[in-house]
């Protein structure tokens, strides 16, 4: 086999890495490249680079060779005979943006695989340099997911993240609503609990846990409402969550339904712990006091402590 080191000069420095070889360490998304190309190097360096026409040479030459970027060079490692390929692909490469930053952009913005704009922009969502410009380019994205993730990095008001957001929760697929869920956690989002109280009636056990959580962090009045109707769940995992969540928002009124709840150990535990946390943080709730709740009955609290009902 004619095999021999080629170096190809480029036009501008790049960043070191090699496709070739046995172990990959950076995948770009693309299932058909990444089950052909063993990718080395820094994650969000290699990335930026697979865009659709360099991944279709690299696919080409790496059966025959070693391709390996190192500054200003392209070294091929392979038969001289595919040496025309080698030259297109630092063509290829020569003509990315300079910068990281600009390449993993390009990525989101133009490549056509969704997977590969995903792992490209999470990339750069996850750098301290990521630019303005990402979360236009996301909020456009025909992928609702990567529309998600943009809603995620805009501000407050944004009226397109705004829009997305209700999209997401007010849609038909579970993974949509989830993978909302997950990026609002903990974003204090209490102008959409309208929107999260909607998905009541049709929300999976996985997203009703997520939403139990989602609801536990937020400060609004019909928070306790929800989370009151999650603790009915026929899910234990989503009783749990939503136990947890009457514990901060609930007040005397949800301590009967909470008391009366039944299921596993963990469920009741985490019933009582919501009971305690409602007495500690409500004076009328605390030992040795009675509480008003509704319904009718006497209803054991805890040993020494009662709650009656109005009637």
């Amino acid at each position: 086999m004619n095999e021999r080191v080629t170096r190809i000069r480029l036009p501008r420095s790049l960043p070191v890495c090699r496709f070739g070889g046995r172990t990959s360490a950076v995948l770009s998304g693309d299932p058909e490249f990444d089950a052909r190309v063993c990718a080395t190097g820094e994650p969000a360096e290699v990335a930026g680079l697979l865009t659709a026409e360099v991944r279709r040479l690299l696919v080409r030459l790496v059966p025959a060779g070693l391709v390996e970027l190192a500054g200003h060079d392209l070294l091929w490692r392979g038969r001289a005979s595919v040496r025309g390929t080698a030259e297109r692909l630092a063509e290829a490469l020569g003509s990315l943006p300079a910068d990281r930053t600009g390449r993993l952009l390009a990525q989101v913005r133009d490549e056509p695989l969704e997977p590969v704009r995903r792992n490209c922009a999470e990339l750069l969502a996850s750098s301290p340099e990521s630019p303005e410009a990402l979360i236009g380019v996301l909020l456009e994205d025909p992928a609702m997911e990567l529309r998600i993730l943009g809603a995620s990095l805009a501000g407050r008001d944004d009226p397109a993240a705004i829009q997305v957001w209700r999209e997401s929760l007010a849609g038909c697929d579970p993974a949509i609503r989830r993978r909302a869920l997950l990026l609002l956690a903990g974003r204090g989002r209490d102008d959409l609990v309208p929107d999260l109280v909607a998905m009541l009636p049709e929300a999976d056990p996985g997203a009703s846990r997520l939403l139990a959580e989602v609801l536990t962090d937020l400060d609004h009045p019909d928070c306790a409402e929800a989370l009151l109707e999650l603790l009915r769940h026929p899910s234990a995992e989503v009783a749990v969550a939503a136990a947890r969540g009457l514990g901060r928002h609930g007040d005397v009124e949800v301590i009967e339904p909470l008391l009366s709840r039944r299921g596993p150990t963990e469920l009741r535990a985490a019933c009582r712990r919501a009971v305690r946390r409602i007495q500690a943080r409500i004076p009328g709730a605390g030992p040795g006091q009675l509480s008003r709740v509704r319904g009718g009955g006497l209803s054991e609290v805890e040993a020494g402590r009662l709650t009656l009902s109005s009637s």
